[in-house]
């Protein structure tokens, strides 16, 4: 999955399933490591980073359902909560036009106008 695209999250069937979603509801279990320190992210928030990330690789490693990985969602306010999602690629209105005109056996004017 890309992780410069953006995710919404739906149960189903008592699956969690991420699909995109130009909202960003729902993130990959990694985060961002900067290649220097700043007064944003010190020494402190680089260590803390860095331990997440690596319990975040092993809970993926020991994870026995091969169709699910470490998501965070968001639950509402900026709440984060991470959880293990199924992520599903459909073609939904929200897709590049190119996968909507084949999707639907359409000519790509057709879909961009």
């Amino acid at each position: 999955m890309a992780e410069d695209h953006h995710y919404k999250w739906v149960v189903e069937d008592q699956h969690l399933v991420c699909f995109f979603d130009p909202h960003n509801y729902q993130h990959l279990g990694r985060l961002v490591e900067p290649e220097k320190l700043t007064r944003h992210h010190d020494a402190s928030l680089s260590q803390a980073t860095s331990e997440i990330n690596e319990i975040l690789n092993r809970v993926r490693q020991e994870n026995s359902n091969e169709a699910t990985e470490p998501s965070f969602i968001s639950v509402g306010g900026g709440k984060l909560m991470l959880v293990w999602a199924k992520v599903v690629h459909p073609v939904s209105p929200d897709s590049e036009p190119e996968a909507i005109a084949e999707a639907l056996g359409l000519r790509l004017k057709d879909v961009t106008g």
